[in-house]
């Protein structure tokens, strides 16, 4: 009688909680391996690991009131499912109520380094431009400049810059990042004349394509690259900072792509640390490769957005994930095998039923078995799981003594205050 009398949120709730707990006495029933159930993997010594890579960390640029709200929340769940051995940075507006949210933050799995970045100088006048595009708020500008200074916000080799509305669907390997000989990865929608009027202005050269249009965040990039573009930039523009070209995008009704702009300065500067994936082939701007390309993670929003039926992911997430989780960990095929048409199937094309060509599922099929070859320390596991679902349903309050260990293993510490230099 009294559950029937709750609101389907709160009912929904309780059932999450309730599964969490559950979860919580599998997961401590199951850690001594039984015998005659040795991992096949963890006796592998050359299994893959991201510790054999350069130091990776996603970084997340957001308002406070962002990482509060469901997208932070799902993203969190995700990562701490499929990335679990990568740090993740947060960076916040440190005005108002964001030096206490930025404490709480960092006290909650996955326990992220938070940054409190001081508002530019000026009062962050000059961020108020004058154009009339809807993505030149004051908040949209700030984070966008923010961004050409990741370098200084981790100190970690290679940085993926990942958007709140992120939703990890499958496990992350290192092959989605680098290649064989050890380029990162960087997709191109050729040709597209998106955000290109001041890419091509930044660059001095012909626009190569949108970063985005096809490609989704997290976009990577090696540490030196926005050093780098930064110094050439206010270079080649001859300014003396970067705010003044800054100033220069921002000031007419154009909106513009601060990936777009680091994706074209290592197309034509950097061509041998990156691998170019572009979505057909363009004559006049070569990449190098033209293939369907597996991307364990949506730009959830816009796929919602765009995709037919994709109304429906946004109420789908936890599912998402679950059901992520399932091909990750391996259970069994025949158990994931009714899944045909999920998201979490569908690497290559998450808009439509999952249809795959040949090609496509070889490549599927090549990603799985990275998957399984995955050293224990970056695997999905049953823990990892319940401490996602932690950080997205109790948050601050969890104690679960595995969670806490993993915190401390990671380093979390206090929140930092942060101040952007002017170049």
């Amino acid at each position: 009688f009294f559950f029937g009398r709750l609101s389907l949120g709160t009912r929904q709730r309780w059932l999450q909680c309730l599964l969490l707990v559950c979860l919580v006495a599998t997961c401590r029933a199951t850690a001594s391996p039984k015998p005659g159930l040795e991992d096949p993997v963890a006796r592998d010594s050359a299994c893959s690991s991201f510790a054999d890579r350069p130091s990776l960390a996603f970084l997340v640029r957001a308002a406070v009131d962002h990482v509060y709200e469901k997208w932070y929340l799902s993203l969190v769940e995700s990562l701490a499912s499929f990335a679990r051995s990568i740090p993740l940075v947060v960076v916040l507006d440190a005005e108002g109520s964001a030096p206490l949210h930025a404490q709480l933050l960092a006290q909650r799995y996955p326990y992220p380094s938070v940054l409190l970045e001081a508002m530019p100088g000026d009062g962050g006048a000059w961020l108020r431009t004058k154009g009339n595009h809807r993505m030149q708020s004051l908040g949209y500008n700030r984070m966008q400049f923010s961004n050409f200074f990741a370098d200084l916000q981790t100190d970690a080799e290679v940085i993926g810059i990942i958007d709140t509305d992120v939703l990890v669907t499958a496990q992350v390997t290192p092959q989605d990042i680098w290649t064989s000989d050890g380029r990162i990865i960087v997709g191109l929608k050729v040709g597209s004349d998106r955000f290109c009027e001041p890419t091509a202005h930044a660059i001095g050269r012909p626009c190569p394509g949108d970063a985005l249009g096809w490609w989704e965040p997290p976009i990577f990039f090696h540490r030196d690259t926005f050093r780098n573009f930064r110094a050439y930039v206010i270079r080649r523009l001859q300014v003396t900072t970067l705010k003044e070209a800054f100033l220069n995008w921002t000031a007419v009704n154009v909106a513009f792509s601060q990936f777009s702009m680091l994706a074209a300065y290592a197309y034509y500067f950097e061509r041998d640390r990156y691998h170019f994936v572009g979505n057909h082939a363009h004559a006049a701007i070569p990449v190098d490769e033209v293939t369907p390309y597996p991307r364990p993670w949506l730009h959830i929003k816009y796929t919602i957005m765009y995709c037919r039926g994709g109304r429906n992911l946004k109420d789908r997430t936890d599912h998402a994930i679950w059901m992520g989780h399932c091909f990750a960990t391996d259970l069994k095929a025949e158990n994931c095998s009714r899944l045909q048409g999920h998201v979490n199937q569908n690497l290559f094309q998450p808009c439509q039923r999952f249809k795959p060509t040949p090609r496509q599922r070889a490549l599927f099929e090549e990603h799985m078995a990275r998957v399984r070859h995955l050293c224990p320390a970056d695997r999905a596991t049953f823990e990892s799981r319940v401490c996602g679902m932690a950080a997205a349903l109790s948050g601050r309050q969890w104690t679960e003594p595995m969670c806490r260990g993993a915190g401390a293993a990671r380093g979390a510490r206090a929140p930092v205050e942060f101040t952007l230099p002017a170049a």
